[in-house]
């Protein structure tokens, strides 16, 4: 049984945001500004000072009662987020990291939104937008257009970080509040048990929040952070809570974390090593070859995050030869998974192609994979729209 959250206190209605900081000078002013900043009054501000040793306490000290701060010895962002949750007042709480911000609205929509909900409505996420160490917008903003996320959507990779969501508190103690013995990831853990129990988590469309990425964070420790996400899978699937019929995606939940381990792996420059990433992912996970998902990671491995998934600083050809090399590999070590996934890998990399080419606008190598892939697979269903933007793009090209 999960730990819970002690509940034996008076809930006031309104929002407090919790920002655990850990050596956190360089970025957590601008952070807390951000806050203070919202064009919504009366948010509770609690910093949990996680035992930092720099400048960090003398910065939040400045602030004087406009925050709340607790001091603890370390103990991981989990640790820190959950003594701030038994602090709080609000009936809606936020978790901002020491390093993200806020744009001005974001407690005004976000607010606005959870006064509309039901209870069975656990969390509201909203948009967010990276960017890099001096705060500059890096990539394509990422909008939500769910109306409500499932488990399943959730479990598969689904996935929004703690900046761009607000909780309900209740629902976040009857779920067990963060796990604290789990690394990067309790935030996906927490959204997870929220769902099992039946819990909603809806979204707004707009793009409210800021993402930052700093060398060396937590996000850059692949092994441990893949390490962890098994762990928040064995969690799951050991569950008396899961449904039955969703035990079957066990293997490829497990893949898809196994691929996306390999993906950050060339994303902090160790590419042999993402390759036997990807290389063991099929090979361990044979679902992964049935899922196109896995073929959108492995041909976008070599993207920046910021824009990962689109057309955008994207070789096609490079990406497409990664992905051969990789299948092929995987086909040599296990001779029989060739014979079972060979013609549907095939189809499933020449669709996740031309979805990609006209992402890039390249309407013409669009349709030469969409016209591979169905020599595989010989159904139209799902291209239609690719073959319209094509052989519109052609009419308009030849008309210049």
């Amino acid at each position: 049984m999960e730990k819970a959250i002690n509940t034996n206190r008076r809930i006031q209605t309104g929002l407090s945001v919790i920002i655990p900081a850990y050596n956190a000078a360089a970025y957590v002013r601008q952070t807390i500004d951000s806050a203070l900043n919202q064009t919504r009054p009366g948010i509770e501000i609690i910093v949990v000072d996680d035992g930092s040793t720099d400048a960090t306490p003398d910065i939040l000290a400045s602030f004087g009662d406009r925050i709340r701060t607790i001091r603890q010895p370390n103990q991981g962002p989990a640790a820190a987020r959950n003594r701030g949750i038994t602090s709080a007042s609000g009936t809606w709480l936020a978790f901002l990291d020491a390093d993200d911000l806020w744009l001005p609205d974001y407690a005004r929509i976000m607010m606005e939104r959870a006064k509309q909900t039901s209870e069975d409505v656990a969390a509201i996420a909203c948009g967010w937008q990276h960017i890099d160490v001096n705060g500059i917008p890096e990539g394509q903003a990422v909008a939500l257009n769910f109306k409500s996320v499932s488990f399943k959507q959730l479990l598969l990779g689904n996935r929004f970080p703690p900046v761009a969501v607000v909780a309900r508190r209740s629902a976040v103690m009857l779920s067990g509040g963060f796990d604290e013995s789990i690394y990067g990831v309790e935030d996906w853990d927490l959204w997870l048990q929220m769902t099992l129990r039946g819990y909603k988590i809806i979204s707004v469309r707009e793009v409210l929040a800021a993402y930052r990425q700093v060398p060396g964070s937590v996000s850059r420790n692949v092994i441990r952070l893949r390490d962890n996400s098994f762990k928040v899978l064995g969690k799951v699937f050991e569950s008396s809570l899961l449904p039955p019929h969703l035990a079957s995606l066990r293997e490829l939940a497990y893949g898809l974390v196994k691929v996306w381990a390999g993906v950050n792996l060339f994303g902090v420059d160790l590419r042999q090593d993402g390759l036997t990433e990807l290389t063991d992912a099929l090979i361990s996970y044979p679902a992964l070859l049935n899922d196109s998902r896995a073929y959108y990671a492995i041909l976008c491995a070599e993207q920046p995050l910021a824009w990962r998934g689109t057309g955008h600083e994207l070789d096609l050809l490079a990406a497409e030869k990664r992905l051969k090399q990789i299948i092929a590999q995987a086909f040599q070590n296990q001779p029989a998974l060739a014979t079972t996934y060979r013609s549907r890998s095939q189809q499933l990399s020449h669709q996740t192609l031309a979805r990609l080419a006209n992402m890039q606008g390249n309407p013409q190598l669009a349709v030469t994979h969409a016209w591979r892939s169905l020599t595989h697979c010989p159904s139209i269903s799902g291209f239609q729209d690719l073959f319209r933007f094509a052989a519109k793009s052609l009419v308009t090209r030849n008309r210049i």
